[in-house]
C-alpha cells in the first residue's frame, strides 16, 4: 500500500537527486554542510523546517548540529498528540545524505566526521552561542599523551565569546555512532571521560 510517507520521501530523494544534477558546479568544502530540505510531522501533513534547522546550525557557528527533535521545531504543532518524523537532506562535504529521525531522537551532526567501530576523536569545539573555536589538535594530544587540562580561555589561547559561559565540545566515533561529551569552561577534560559509555 503506497502512503503519504512514500510519496514525501520519494520527492525529498527526487529533490537531491535534481539538485545534484542541476548544480554540478556547486562546490562544498570538505568538513561543510548545506541543509537541503528538512520537513516534521506526519504522513501528509508535513511542517517545512528548512529555516529553523539552518537557524540551529548557524547557532552553533555552522560547525555542528546538536539538538533533540521535538517542539524546537515548530511554532505550531502540525499534528498534536501524534507522534512525528523529522526527514532531513543534507549536504556534508560531497556527500548527500536523506536521514529520518524521530520524535525524542538526537539529531548529531558535525561535517567532516565520518563514522567508525573503533574509538576516533573526530572534532573538539570551545565557545557558545554562535562563536566557536576548532580545538580538535589540544584534545588530540591530551588523548594521546593521557594528561588532563582545564578546558578555560587560557588553555585555548583566547575567549572565543566574552562574557558568555563556555563549553568544550567533543565529537567521537565509536561503534559506528557518533557521540559526544560536553565539559564546563574551568573544568578538567581528561580521555577517560571519552571511555565511561562503554
Amino acid at each position: 500500500m503506497i502512503t503519504g510517507e512514500y510519496f514525501l520521501k520519494r520527492n525529498i530523494l527526487l529533490s537531491c537527486v535534481i539538485f545534484i544534477l542541476c548544480c554540478p558546479c556547486l562546490s562544498v568544502k570538505a568538513g561543510t554542510l548545506h541543509i537541503i530540505s528538512a520537513l516534521y510531522g506526519v504522513g501528509n501533513i508535513q511542517q517545512d523546517v528548512t529555516k529553523k534547522l539552518k537557524l540551529i546550525y548557524a547557532t552553533h557557528g555552522g560547525r555542528f548540529i546538536n539538538f533533540k527533535v521535538g517542539k524546537i521545531l515548530f511554532d505550531k504543532d502540525p499534528a498534536y498528540g501524534v507522534r512525528k518524523v523529522l526527514i532531513l537532506a543534507y549536504k556534508d562535504g560531497n556527500s548527500y545524505r536523506t536521514s529520518t529521525y524521530p520524535d525524542g531522537a538526537r539529531v548529531l551532526i558535525v561535517p567532516g566526521v565520518r563514522l567508525t567501530k573503533d574509538f576516533t576523536l573526530g572534532k573538539a569545539y570551545y565557545g557558545a552561542k554562535n562563536s566557536w573555536i576548532d580545538v580538535t589538535r589540544k584534545v588530540a594530544q591530551a588523548i594521546k599523551t593521557k594528561i588532563p587540562f582545564i578546558a578555560s580561555n587560557e588553555n585555548f589561547g583566547g575567549d572565543p565569546c566574552k562574557q558568555v559561559r563556555k563549553h568544550l565540545c567533543v565529537f567521537y566515533s565509536e561503534n559506528n555512532q557518533l557521540k559526544y561529551k560536553t565539559i564546563k569552561e574551568n573544568s578538567e577534560f581528561s580521555a577517560v571521560l571519552l571511555k565511561s559509555d562503554k
